[in-house]
Order: C-alpha cells, then structure tokens, then sequence
C-alpha cells in the first residue's frame, strides 16, 4: 500500500497512486477527522481531476461534505482551511514532472499533518474501513463556489495593492501550474509591468522546461525559459513558481538565479531593519549556503539548522517562535502571513522590498548576503537512496574532513524521488572541483 512520504503520499498517477487509492485515503482522513466539511484543490497534471474526484468520492462515501475547488495552489486550500475551520487536500506532486502526482492532507488550522495523524490514516486504510449508510453520504460541491474560489485571491490582492511597483517590469513563470492564473493576476496588482511565462498548462507541461525547478538545472548552453525571457526584453527580474506554487525563486535582470537563501536573506533583513522580524531569528536548513548563516548572524540576526524538507522548518520554526524560515529550493514559510509556503505571497514581499529599494534585484541580494561556493546536483540511483547514504558516510566524512573548516560535503536521501542529493561547499572553486569529483566517483556504482 502507499504510505506517506516526506510531504504527503507521492506516487506515479495511475499506476502507483489510483484512483482506488485515492477514494480509500479520502474515506480514511474523513473518517479520521471530526469536521464534516472539508475542502479539495488540485494543480494542472492530466491526472489531477481523476485522482480529485475519486478523492471526492471518499470523503462523502464517510458521510462528509467536500468542496471542490478546482486548480488553486497549495497555499490557497491551506488558507481556507484555516479561515473556516475545515480540513483539506491537495491533488498535486509540487515540482515533480506530470507523470507523477500525490495528495497533501492539512487540519482544519492549515497545517499539514503531524506523523502520528497520518499513521492514523494509514492504519484506518489497512484496515478496510466501511463507508457510511445509504442514507448518510456526504455532498459533492463541484461548483467551485466563488466565495470558497476566490478568498486566497482576495487576501493576496488586498497586500499587493498597497504596493507601488509602477517603475518595475517583471516576468512571472508559473509553471504551467496551479499559479498560472492567480500568479501573474495577484502580482499584477502591485502595479508593476507582468509578463506572463510558461501559464498555458495543458496537462503534460506542468514543470516541463519552465518553473522554479527548470532554473536549477545544469545546462551546457542556453538559458533557462524564464531568464531568456527576462534578457531578451530587458526586464528587471523574473520570479518562478513550481507546480504547486509552494516555492518561489527568481532571476535578476542578466537572467542569473536568485535562490531561496537570497530570497530569505533579503526578507530577514528587511523585516529585521524595520523590527517585524519576530524573535529576531529565521529557521534555515542544514542544506542553506553557509554564507547565508553568516551574513544573518553578522547583521545580528539569530538562525536555527534544522534538515532538509518543510515540515522540519515548519517544526523548527514552532519550537524556536521564528516566523521566518525556509530552504534554498524556495520553500520559504513566512508564518505571519500563511503557515505553508506559499510562493505568490512571497513574491508580493519580494517585490515590495524591492520596490522600496529603488535597486536592482541582484543588488539587494548583493547586500543581503554574500555566498560562498557551492554547487548541488542530483544524482539518480536505481533504489534505496536512504541506504546508500548511510553506506557512503565514512566516505563522505573524510571528503569533508578534507575540506576544512570552509567547506563541507552534504549526501541527502530524496523523499519523493530515487534520487542521491549531493551538494558541496568550499572556500575556493578549486576545493570545490576536488570535492565534487570525489562525491561523483562515490556514486558512479550505484547511478542509474
């Protein structure tokens, strides 16, 4: 059986994750919670509406009530949860290629689910749970109500329009994803030029060529979409979402990335100067560029390590009070305004810091921190990536040893892919080179 992941339950549409198993997880999170409405979202893979309304299909046969609110963020089903009180889903794989797709499960306050909560549902799908009586099933609402629709949206309007980005012209990517309508619609509010990438979703080119994900990419030659874009017509930056849109990063206007730390370095310290950041302190992850630590430190900012994955800067943030925090991929939580990441509403803060600036983006982050060398790949095995890194760490504590005190070698099990991240830090580029060979001879026996 499918179980949850590292952010909910992933899997290949039709093949891992059915339809089947779509209709048995809503029945046993509907039987599981005690709320008798809940609210449905999906992103734009072919396999989304399927897996929807099977999931649909689930939470009435329990007796519940579903609203089903068509292709919206993540964030905007985490939103609603919270404003009403009511638990929900989301049909979505993040910035995984279509073929694969998953189902995210928040409480009724927004957040994703605690491990416990979802060993419970687990256990109630083993065992085979009965649907309610024939005179019980819940309703389904396929309406889309405008009034459920459309409060995500009405809440990210009311913040951009206090913005006056009239001097800025931006290119908005959105993946041929969830944000493909409210990205560009949301931040176009804020008066500022939008140029719309990559938002004509067709059910197979979600994160294909375009979004957060593609300007990660080693390329040879070219540039990704979004920054040929951004160069070709001579904008001041582009900003990108994933398929779900809980991630954001951009680039600036020679079409160079802007990564997540850059983007929490430059939140931090605006929030910092002006004394919104609260606690004085951000949650990062032991994956961040060490010049990211340093930089918040130096200015006095306090910064707490916790892993890779957002429920662990999401628990981190918890225990610490921080309402910062976030990963160099882009997932950045800002728990004042949403306890999700949510990249349209990163995108309005980043764009009214700059703004208020009166600088270039690239200059902003110039200020905000100074990185260090770094460079991370993704190495592809053929199973059990988790095993391979416990086998691989006296290895990799001597690369790292060799490294010094300025560099370090870092091998991470994905959680949602068959796939060995490696990511190496060092003072120098040369240090570098050495390090990355030797991660890469480490791996060769086991890539696929």
């Amino acid at each position: 059986m499918l179980t949850f992941g590292t952010d909910g339950m992933r899997g290949e549409a039709n093949t891992e994750l059915t339809a089947d198993v779509a209709v048995m997880l809503g029945r046993a999170a509907a039987i599981e919670s005690r709320e008798s409405e809940w609210l449905l979202g999906w992103d734009t893979r072919i396999s989304s509406e399927m897996l929807a309304a099977a999931f649909c299909a689930g939470v009435a046969s329990a007796g519940k009530n579903i609203h089903a609110l068509g292709e919206v963020p993540t964030a905007a089903i985490a939103y609603s949860s919270r404003l009403r009180g009511m638990p929900g889903a989301m049909i979505t794989a993040s910035h995984n290629p279509y073929q694969d797709n998953g189902i995210k499960i928040f409480g009724r306050d927004g957040v994703k689910l605690r491990k416990d909560e979802e060993t419970r549902i687990e256990n109630s799908m083993l065992a085979g749970t009965r649907p309610a009586d024939p005179g019980r099933t819940g309703r389904i609402s396929w309406t889309g109500e405008e009034d459920f629709r459309g409060e995500y949206q009405r809440w990210l309007v009311e913040r951009a329009q206090r913005i006056d980005a009239s001097s800025l012209n931006i290119a908005v990517d959105g993946a041929n994803g969830a944000a493909y309508k409210i990205g560009p619609t949301a931040l176009g509010f804020t008066r500022a030029g939008i140029t719309p990438v990559a938002c004509e979703p067709n059910g197979r080119n979600i994160n294909e060529g375009c979004g957060s994900t593609d300007l990660t990419k080693l390329r040879v030659t070219g540039l990704p979409e979004l920054s040929a874009k951004v160069v070709k017509d001579g904008l001041d930056f582009g900003l990108a979402f994933d398929g779900d849109a809980d991630r954001l990063l951009a680039v600036d206007a020679r079409g160079e990335l802007v990564d997540g730390d850059e983007i929490i370095a430059i939140i931090a310290l605006h929030r910092a100067r002006y004394g919104r950041l609260v606690n004085n302190g951000v949650v990062v992850t032991e994956w961040s560029n060490s010049g990211l630590l340093r930089s918040l430190r130096d200015s006095g900012v306090e910064v707490a390590v916790c892993p890779v994955g957002d429920k662990a800067v999401a628990d981190a943030m918890d225990r610490t009070g921080f309402t910062l925090g976030g990963e160099q991929s882009g997932h950045i939580i800002i728990k004042d305004l949403l306890q999700v990441g949510d990249g349209v509403s990163t995108a309005i803060e980043l764009v009214d810091i700059v703004a208020d600036s009166g600088l270039p983006l690239r200059e902003v982050a110039r200020r905000a921190m100074r990185k260090i060398p770094q460079r991370t790949t993704n190495v592809a095995v053929a199973a059990a990536p988790a095993l391979i890194v416990k086998e691989l760490e006296p290895e990799r504590i001597a690369i790292d040893q060799a490294l010094g005190g300025g560099g370090r070698l870092v091998l991470r099990a994905s959680g949602t892919e068959e796939v060995v991240r490696v990511m190496v830090e060092a003072e120098d580029w040369d240090a570098l080179g050495r390090a990355e060979h030797g991660a890469r001879d480490l791996l060769k026996p086991y890539a696929r």
